[in-house]
């Protein structure tokens, strides 16, 4: 694989735009089922909200002397009342992101075709998402079932334990639940090691040798888990930015390598894997440019959206002592909308179009990318 160059990736990113503007297509009709299930379940989530209110306003707090069988009783009716938004959300979601890797699938055929110098009708567009979109489905949910097993199984057995709405079941499945994602932390620290050069690898060796060794010795001596803490907070971000890489890669090279390569899901893993491998610092770039351009877009909704915040809950009771909570309003809905349609519409086509060139820059040449006028 060559090596990236990220000013040519970006500047022909434009250009590849200006020649197929239709690449916003899918995008814009992305953007548009993404907020009519945000209007579906928007009264869902402002009746969650107004059973948070109900219950703050009657003063309710936890004592000493109450049982932990009561106070466990709440805690699961809490989780009983928001059962049905959790459902809808992850039913929900999940159906969008496989429309999503549908349509991921037919931009990236587009964007090869821009490449090639071809034309992209709707037909063909139609016919490579259904034809290679299954080969990109299947191989991304393999990825992450690879990457992200003991997170899925620690979130799958306790929510289960949940309807049981047993003590003992929830507080077993907790257990189980940790454990696992202590395995996560383990499994996302071992690819990051994995995708790393050898003097980061040393780094990564040295903090989690230290964190481990102050946590076994603070059972013994309860002072030594204060000075762990530093360190675990490294590891925690060492585990972020695995779990970063680890997700652009799979969500944008794994359709690269599927449509562009014509690939199978094996193929797709192993080159997907080698590509975030040889190119993680390349990689990494590309990556806080899309973390900073959505930052950046997000910034004047989220200070419309904390103002408003603000606003409701100092006026419906100044004076009060007790935490107000909000109940989102009308105008929350088309400011998240909105939102919706520039970063889903707008800002996704460059993003994907940004690395699926990083990809071919890598595997074919960037004397392919100089090409495209």
């Amino acid at each position: 694989m060559s090596k990236i160059d990220i000013g040519l990736v970006l500047s022909k990113t434009f250009t590849v735009i200006k020649k197929q503007p239709f690449i916003f297509i899918p995008f814009l009709v992305l953007a548009f089922l993404y907020a009519i299930f945000i209007v579906l379940t928007f009264p869902y989530t402002v009746e969650m909200m107004q059973a948070f209110e109900s219950f703050d306003s009657e003063g309710y707090q936890y004592e000493y002397v109450m049982s932990p069988s009561d106070v466990f009783e709440d805690i699961a009716s809490i989780f009983t009342g928001m059962a049905k938004l959790i459902v809808i959300l992850t039913v929900g979601g999940f159906i969008l992101w496989i429309i999503q890797i549908f349509l991921y699938t037919g931009t990236v055929s587009m964007i090869g075709d821009v490449i090639e110098g071809k034309k992209t009708s709707i037909g063909s567009f139609i016919n490579v998402s259904i034809s290679r979109g299954f080969i990109v489905l299947l191989s991304t949910i393999a990825a992450y079932i690879v990457v992200f097993l003991p997170s899925i199984l620690g979130i799958f057995i306790f929510l289960i334990s949940i309807l049981s709405m047993s003590e003992e079941v929830i507080v077993t499945a907790f257990l189980i639940a940790f454990i696992l994602f202590i395995l996560q932390l383990l499994w996302l620290l071992a690819i990051l090691f994995f995708l790393s050069s050898k003097i980061p690898r040393i780094i990564y060796i040295v903090i989690t040798a230290i964190t481990t060794a102050f946590v076994i010795l603070g059972i013994f001596f309860i002072p030594l888990l204060i000075i762990a803490i530093p360190f675990f907070i490294l590891l925690l971000i060492l585990v972020m930015i695995s779990m970063i890489i680890i997700t652009f890669t799979i969500d944008y090279i794994i359709p690269s390598a599927v449509v562009l390569d014509n690939t199978g899901i094996i193929d797709a893993l192993k080159k997907s894997f080698i590509f975030a491998k040889e190119h993680t610092i390349n990689l990494g770039l590309l990556i806080l440019i899309a973390i900073a351009l959505i930052i950046i877009v997000s910034i004047p909704f989220g200070i419309f959206s904390v103002m408003m915040q603000m606003g409701d809950i100092m006026s419906s009771d100044f004076y009060s002592e007790e935490p107000q909570v909000y109940v989102p309003t009308t105008a929350d809905l088309i400011i998240e909308i909105i939102q919706t349609f520039v970063l889903t519409g707008f800002i996704s086509p460059f993003i994907l179009l940004a690395f699926v060139l990083g990809y071919v820059n890598a595997t074919k040449g960037r004397e392919i990318l100089e090409k495209i006028e």
